[in-house]
């Protein structure tokens, strides 16, 4: 259905290289979405071309803010070592405080939060999880038996953002 709405919008100047260029992105995401367990460097596919896309509509800044701070927290496992853990979490809370603050600011116009309380939530549970690889891993001997643990709840917590930010996108196509 998208591809047809695509195609019966791109006859229109005003809609056209926003509605194909949502249709790109969305493409991109059904390629990472199913191809998940390959690598996680591939949410760059969604986000490069999310990102001119942020300044366009508040709709569009909010999904990239979602995308861009859950595909950088994906890609946390691949920095492995313990004195990174710091530096990778200031990073990341100074990349979606000035990225949040920036798209806010531009997107001002309309008077309401540019992510919903419940995405602000979902997006302070990094800390938790975080923090549970980091404490609770090493305290709790249950854990230390199932090694595996933690970069299962990391891929799952970054799955169910991603979803999110499919079906976010995909409504978004089919309003256009």
């Amino acid at each position: 259905p998208i591809l047809i709405h695509v195609w019966r919008n791109c006859h229109c100047n005003r809609f056209q290289s926003l509605v194909f260029f949502r249709a790109v992105i969305s493409a991109a995401f059904c390629s990472f979405l199913f191809g998940y367990h390959v690598h996680e460097k591939a949410i760059l596919m969604v986000i490069l071309p999310l990102t001119p896309l942020a300044l366009t509509s508040k709709q569009d800044a909010s999904i990239f803010i979602i995308m861009s701070t859950i595909g950088t927290y994906s890609l946390f496992p691949l920095l492995y070592q313990e004195g990174e853990t710091l530096t990778k979490m200031a990073l990341l809370l100074l990349y979606f405080a000035f990225s949040y603050k920036a798209l806010d600011t531009l997107h001002s116009l309309k008077h309401s939060p540019l992510l919903s309380k419940f995405e602000l939530f979902y997006l302070s549970l990094i800390v938790i999880l975080q923090a549970y690889q980091i404490l609770g891993f090493q305290f709790l001997t249950f854990f230390q038996k199932y090694s595996f643990l933690p970069l299962l709840l990391t891929s799952v917590y970054c799955a169910f953002a991603n979803i999110y930010c499919f079906l976010k996108l995909y409504s978004l196509n089919l309003k256009a």
